[in-house]
């Protein structure tokens, strides 16, 4: 069983892909599978390249206020 590196991407320019590009093929020539997964639909030479890719429906990026992370902290 090889270990397996996961990736949730949002690769909307080409700079984007191009750098998911190239950490793919770093992650690859270190031996590791890779499962990537993406909202958006991302070339297939890149996908191909992965051992899994799942096309999901999710928006990751927040909209406020309908979804949103708090944080609170106390700073002595």
């Amino acid at each position: 069983m090889n270990k397996i590196v996961l990736i949730s991407s949002y690769c909307d320019t080409d700079d984007k892909i191009e750098i998911l590009k190239n950490n793919i093929d770093t992650i690859k020539n270190l031996g590791l599978d890779i499962m990537l997964n993406s909202p958006i639909l991302l070339p297939l030479e890149l996908i191909s390249k992965c051992d899994y890719f799942f096309f999901t429906k999710d928006y990751p990026v927040f909209i406020w206020p309908e979804r949103a992370v708090y944080l609170w902290t106390k700073v002595l």
